[in-house]
């Protein structure tokens, strides 16, 4: 009722040149059809709507993935507008055309609906003209419609206009679902090559990033004796170096950094103690130690590290050299027994370096020189005695100069636990002592120790631990320890 109504109210239009013979319905949308013509033929310009695309794609996953793409609402300026004109077996209502900003021309057709749904055939056939086709929905306007509602609804705005078929949309569709099947073959590809990367064991990757760390160095010495450039050898010990660094990352280590400074300094140096000669170093030995010695500010927290170097790999040193590396020693010691933050190490590192230097791991696993050797205290709120100043207990006899790692030798608390003397049941009492001590709570213990024989279910080992009294809960150990490896039980 209401679209006849609005038919009804266009008594304005001009109804010269209009055959005699249509009904009412079709001379009042011819009229229609002929004043939105002359609308934009005076104007020559349109508000068009967005283009938007959408497109699917079933990954072989069974996941339905999803694109869209759009390009907002536009003003065109034309340059002709044709009104009916034969098109082979299709007559549009409005033939328009524009030039874009390149000054190429372009084709639309538009459709105007007053009375008639346009039919999936219809849009069909004006489709495979290859232009885009416009319709402007005349019904939306509801009640009488003046001139001036009508221009405003042709020229400016983009209610009651939808694209029926634009092929930049088609397009767009059949490039967002390229798209969608490359990510995917992208996405297969990517995983290939992490299990390819994880086919090669973490200590591997550890062993071929320090070959290449040192031909690197190797083919950057010989290079600079012949006063050239580093050359092709170099380049390939490069691309090596990245390989592992990658491949440790994939292994979820974080070693993103690890040839960047200054984690590639403090390698070149313990690589260099290990070796027992400069490492991107033009020097010897001593020489990187000397090096190290003039370190300042935050270059010294890393300076327990190449202590633990040292021990692991004790240099042979005129009796000169090893003063001063004792005299660096004891004053690192002593700083870290004050409280100084200056050679606290963070941790961040550890457990990288130890994969690159196994040798070190067990010094790494100790608390001392690390922000750990003071929380505990710290968390508790207890005073540090004398006793403990100088990593022992009471009771026990240690030399004054004892170092903390050397505390159980002179005085072990867990050969108190009934596992201390039950063979079976030992190796994971002593197992446990050394998680709880490197800050692993139950539960990342029993999912370690439970992975790998005797024991085969992390449950099972959760509840031995917990039956045994070793461990309160999955997260709580039955113990703490003191800033000098000293265990209290709970």
């Amino acid at each position: 009722m209401a679209r006849a109504k609005a038919i009804d109210a266009l008594d304005w239009l001009d109804v010269g040149q209009v055959p005699e013979d249509l009904s009412p319905a079709e001379r009042r949308e011819t009229l229609l059809h002929r004043e939105v013509k002359a609308i934009l033929e005076r104007e020559r310009r349109i508000r068009v709507p967005e283009l938007r695309a959408e497109a699917e794609w079933q990954h072989a996953s069974g996941v339905t993935g999803r694109r869209t793409w759009s390009c907002p609402a536009a003003d065109l300026r034309l340059s002709a507008v044709e009104l009916e004109v034969h098109l082979g077996h299709s007559v549009p209502d409005v033939v328009a055309s524009w030039e874009d900003g390149d000054r190429r021309s372009h084709v639309m057709l538009i459709e105007v609906t007053v009375t008639n749904v346009i039919t999936d055939g219809r849009i069909g056939r004006l489709a495979t003209l290859g232009w885009p086709v416009l319709e402007i929905d005349i019904r939306r306007m509801g009640g009488s419609v003046t001139r001036d509602e009508l221009a405003r609804l042709v020229l400016d705005e983009v209610a009651g206009k939808r694209w029926l078929h634009h092929p930049v949309i088609e397009q767009t569709r059949v490039h967002l679902i390229a798209l969608m099947q490359q990510e995917e073959a992208e996405a297969a590809e990517a995983e290939r090559q992490r299990l390819a990367t994880l086919a090669v064991s973490a200590a591997d990757w550890a062993g071929r990033y320090l070959e290449a760390f040192r031909r690197r160095w190797q083919e950057h010495q010989t290079a600079a004796a012949d006063g050239q450039p580093p050359g092709e050898g170099w380049r390939r010990a490069q691309a090596d170096v990245t390989e592992a660094v990658d491949g440790l990352v994939v292994h979820g280590y974080p070693a993103s950094l690890l040839d960047d400074l200054p984690l590639r300094a403090v390698i070149a140096r313990i690589l260099s103690l290990q070796v027992g000669t400069g490492i991107e170093y033009r020097t010897d030995l001593w020489g990187v130690i000397n090096a190290i010695l003039c370190d300042r500010g935050q270059a010294r927290r890393w300076h327990t590290l190449y202590l633990i170097a040292l021990k692991t790999w004790p240099p042979a040193l005129t009796a000169r050299h090893q003063e001063k590396v004792d005299a660096w020693r004891d004053g690192v010691v002593g700083s870290i027994r004050r409280d100084e933050p200056t050679y606290v190490r963070e941790t961040t590192w550890d457990r990288l370096i130890g994969l690159l230097f196994p040798e070190m791991q067990e010094l790494l696993a100790k608390p001392f020189g690390t922000p750990l050797y003071h929380f505990r205290d710290a968390m508790a709120g207890r005073p540090v005695d004398s006793s403990r100043r100088q990593g022992t207990r009471a009771g026990a006899s240690l030399p004054a100069s004892a170092d903390v790692t050397t505390v159980f030798d002179a005085y072990d608390p867990f050969e108190s636990h009934p596992w201390f003397t039950d063979a079976s049941r030992k190796p994971m009492l002593l197992a446990a002592r050394e998680a709880a001590g490197r800050g692993l709570s139950p539960g990342s213990f029993a999912r370690d120790y439970g992975a790998a024989p005797p024991a085969s279910d992390q449950d099972a080992t959760l509840r031995l631990l917990i039956d045994a009294g070793l461990a309160k809960t999955r997260y709580e150990w039955s113990w703490e320890w003191d800033r000098h490896w000293i265990c209290t039980w709970k």
